[in-house]
């Protein structure tokens, strides 16, 4: 099932909890853009702890300036999560990635904030969530579930022709191991 966020809502009203960027969060870790000469790390922590294909939605984030796509690191730099915008269809949102050792941080949350409010600066008035899962369903309940609704009918959505074989070990391989 696809949701549609009111980002308007979220961003336009005063009485929004989303109004300010989620840069800093309280236990020292940052949610940013990450910069182009990052993208080879960026990659790489997806490739090796996500789901097959997801390089390939989020390589094209670092095709635009300001990269859409934003991270969270510590504050030593290691990056603990990633999340991307308007990479694979226009006003979409994802895909999103946490360590598991930083989850029920609010990691998560900020990056799908900062993501959304990236949407809204492009000058979307709505975004789009392709193919939400039950398992993530309370992820988003709990962060935007007033500003989000279930599209009817938008089941199995632009996931519909997945691939066999998707190339997310041309990055680990072929790319980022040749330097």
């Amino acid at each position: 099932m696809d949701y549609i966020v009111s980002l308007v809502n979220m961003f336009e009203n005063q009485d929004s909890p989303y109004l300010n960027p989620q840069i800093y969060l309280d236990n020292g870790i940052i949610v940013r853009r990450p910069h182009s000469f990052e993208k080879k790390n960026v990659l790489n922590f997806i490739a090796n702890n996500f789901r097959d294909g997801w390089c390939d939605e989020v390589e094209p984030a670092f095709s635009h300036i300001p990269c859409q796509c934003f991270i969270a690191t510590t504050e030593e730099g290691e990056i603990i999560g990633f999340a991307a915008y308007d990479v694979l269809r226009r006003g979409m949102f994802g895909p999103i990635g946490t360590n598991p050792e930083y989850r029920g941080k609010g990691v998560g949350g900020a990056l799908l904030i900062e993501c959304l409010r990236g949407l809204y600066n492009l000058g979307f008035a709505y975004g789009f969530i392709g193919g939400k899962n039950p398992i993530a369903a309370n992820f988003y309940e709990h962060y935007i579930g007033a500003y989000s609704s279930p599209i009817p009918n938008s089941d199995p959505g632009v996931y519909r022709y997945p691939m066999k074989d998707c190339h997310e070990n041309l990055y680990k391989e072929k790319i980022f191991n040749n330097d």
